[in-house]
């Protein structure tokens, strides 16, 4: 009980300190009802919250006060900014698919009916040497299961045969980092594409 109760309190904190931070952008879109954005939001949470529940309070207590003491998610030479890559990648992994899956080309982007939630993670080749956040694994996961790369990201994508669930299955309790997830993804799949994998993730920088 007394475990839970610390999780509970520095959830709470988290949160106060989002709204107050990291979320500003997101809460002045919000207030304008554009249904994809707020949808994108709550398919990052709901991810987050999956991924909880698959690697328990231990990961997640360390997750969520790094946060807390870095004010938000530092950079990515900020020690345990790795935890970060991992969990953040997939919340906006799924976040973008399941927004694309639901708006397609019906989204807010009015200026640009091509620039879809897809067409946006595709494009995203943030790497951890970039400095501040975002340097998550987002677009590696995307990437993982398509094939193709636009070429001004420099990325080489050759992976296309990974599934989301197979992303998932590889978010165990100790994978901390990218290089974490990246040897345990290739172990559960028998080093599927292991070539083309690993140029993916040179090339992302992990």
């Amino acid at each position: 009980m007394l475990e839970n109760s610390i999780i509970f309190d520095i959830i709470y904190k988290y949160m106060k300190n989002q709204h107050s931070t990291q979320h500003t952008a997101h809460t002045s879109v919000l207030a304008n009802r554009q249904s994809d954005v707020i949808a994108n939001v709550l398919y990052h949470e709901f991810a987050h919250s999956s991924h909880y529940s698959k690697v328990g309070n231990t990961f997640w207590f360390n997750y969520v006060s790094y946060v807390i003491l870095n004010g938000g998610y530092g950079n990515a030479s900020t020690t345990g900014s790795e935890r970060i890559e991992v969990s953040e990648g997939w919340a906006d992994y799924v976040g973008y698919e399941f927004a694309h899956a639901r708006y397609g080309l019906q989204h807010s982007d009015m200026n640009n009916r091509t620039n879809t939630w897809q067409v946006r993670i595709e494009n995203f080749a943030a790497k951890p040497v970039s400095g501040n956040f975002p340097f998550d694994a987002g677009g590696t996961m995307f990437d993982m299961t398509e094939n193709g790369e636009p070429f001004f990201t420099l990325i080489r994508d050759e992976v296309q045969t990974y599934t989301m669930n197979e992303i998932f299955n590889a978010l165990q309790p100790n994978v901390t980092s990218v290089q974490d997830f990246h040897q345990v993804v290739l172990a559960q799949n028998l080093n599927k594409e292991i070539l083309a994998v690993n140029f993916l993730f040179s090339d992302y920088g992990f």
